[in-house]
């Protein structure tokens, strides 16, 4: 399109990513403190069983090239894709913050053992609860190992059906955890993550990083509403409603240059094994 040769494109992308994740590496990311997610947790979450929620997390796929290596094809396969996919763990705080993006697994991992490996399971801290969706069970005992709590909706085993409170559990829970859906959403809308060739996998840890540092300075995830209240005329016992504005959470009080967030925000497969598969 701008006659550019291809290798002086990849140069330009190189350079530039570089130097946007030299920025979004300290400040793009960082693990809130509990004070923290106190001051800017929703109204949704305040005065429930989940007021404790310290990280929403969900795992999701990337159509990556398909591997030359035998060995290296066979890791990145996909069943549930039924294609050759990279995949990574992302944690959001309750008030739609991303807060945590792993390296990229290959996608024949499971959500169990990228978790495990992706080191957030680390940063709890005791009496935090975790809330996840229904492919997470193995991550259980390393939780409570935490003293935390993993939160996750109702299974149904033995072809049974869910009793009124487990559809009830289950629609809170799915009501709340729906916003890391929609913050993967936000990432995955940026067209580069769309189809990864081999070239471009090297890069992906980096662009993960990039691309959760620019969804946190979209628009607030989840804007709040305030309840309707009621003036009450003592004199004609009258009931009139006032509406108010929409607000959205104020996350000012978050310390951006704190220590609480691990280095360089991810962990897992190394951009030297990466190089590696694809040599």
């Amino acid at each position: 399109m701008f006659g550019m040769h291809a290798h002086t494109a990849a140069t330009y992308y190189e350079k530039i990513l570089k130097s946007h994740y030299a920025v979004a590496k300290d400040v793009g990311l960082w693990w809130l403190t509990k004070e923290e997610i106190e001051d800017t947790l929703p109204e949704s979450f305040k005065n429930t069983d989940y007021s404790k929620t310290r990280v929403i997390i969900d795992a999701s796929e990337i159509r990556i090239q398909c591997p030359k290596a035998v060995d290296a094809a066979i890791l990145c396969y996909s069943s549930y894709k039924s294609s050759h996919t990279a995949k990574f763990l992302i944690g959001i705080a309750p008030c739609g913050l991303i807060t945590f993006m792993s390296r990229a697994f290959g996608g024949r991992v499971t959500d169990g053992h990228l978790t495990n490996k992706s080191g957030i399971l680390e940063l709890l801290e005791p009496h935090d609860i975790v809330m996840a969706d229904k492919g997470f069970p193995t991550i259980e005992l390393q939780v409570l190992d935490s003293n935390s709590c993993l939160v996750m909706p109702p299974m149904c085993r033995q072809k049974r059906h869910f009793s009124k409170s487990q559809n009830e559990t289950g629609y809170r829970i799915s009501s709340l955890r729906i916003h890391v859906e929609r913050a993967i959403q936000r990432i995955k809308r940026f067209g580069v993550l769309k189809f990864i060739e081999w070239p471009m996998l090297r890069h992906l840890n980096m662009m993960l990083i990039v691309l959760a540092y620019c969804v946190n300075n979209l628009d607030p995830l989840i804007a709040e509403k305030k309840v309707e209240t009621a003036d009450i005329d003592a004199n004609s016992n009258d009931v009139t409603g006032e509406e108010t504005e929409t607000t959205e959470i104020d996350v000012s009080g978050i310390d951006l240059d704190g220590d609480d967030h691990p280095e360089d925000c991810n962990c897992g497969i190394s951009d030297i094994q990466i190089q590696e598969l694809i040599d």
